[in-house]
């Protein structure tokens, strides 16, 4: 905190062990107003000309209606989905080795969840967390070797596209888990084997799968 003339501010500064130099941060910065925008005062959306990225193993959980209008990145961990609106406008979510869970019997409608990377442990593209849940979208697989898609719930149902949205593998092999059921309504194309049923539960498939 520094006194000026008539007025005051606060700044702080941090390092990361990968950074070169201190850097920085002013919440009287007029050029970092987005960073303090939506975090500040009463907790809030995260506000339009944003996009969200999330690093770390931790979990995210967005329960609020978001009108951030660009793409969502999940680059560690899990971001979950607790309100139908809550990952933003637009229609994109990037996973790279990370997870998109969803919970609280939301519906997620116009999105394309792109999931890819490699790794050496198992981490599900897309979990069910509680009760029923929705992904009404289309998921593209790249560079994944089996991408899994898991209920985690005993009696909880994860439903998957609706038929005409696709469900495109890349060549890859699509392993389903847990507990819960799960109903693939999307055209699975470009699938490498077989599908893996990793418990005993009820699953479904729409019959244009190829």
């Amino acid at each position: 905190h520094r006194e000026g003339t008539g007025n005051s501010h606060a700044h702080v500064q941090f390092k990361s062990p990968l950074m070169a130099s201190l850097a920085n941060i002013k919440p009287s910065d007029f050029g970092q107003a987005g960073i303090w925008e939506p975090l500040a005062g009463t907790p809030g959306p995260v506000q339009p000309a944003n996009a969200l990225n999330k690093t770390g193993r931790g979990t995210l959980t967005l329960a609020g209606d978001n009108p951030f209008n660009r793409e969502v990145n999940i680059l560690g961990g899990m971001v979950v989905a607790a309100h139908a609106n809550a990952l933003g406008t637009d229609s994109n979510i990037y996973s790279r080795v990370s997870s998109l869970g969803l919970s609280g019997g939301v519906s997620i409608a116009g999105k394309t969840l792109h999931a890819g990377g490699v790794s050496t442990e198992p981490t599900p593209v897309l979990v069910n967390l509680d009760g029923d849940n929705q992904f009404l979208g289309d998921l593209r697989v790249s560079d994944y070797p089996s991408p899994t898609v898991s209920s985690t719930v005993p009696g909880g149902r994860l439903s998957l596209g609706n038929p005409g949205h696709l469900l495109d593998l890349a060549g890859s092999a699509l392993t389903l888990d847990g507990p819960g059921d799960i109903v693939v309504n999307s055209d699975i194309s470009n699938t490498s084997g077989t599908i893996g049923i990793n418990a005993l539960q009820h699953y479904g498939y729409h019959g244009r799968n190829n």
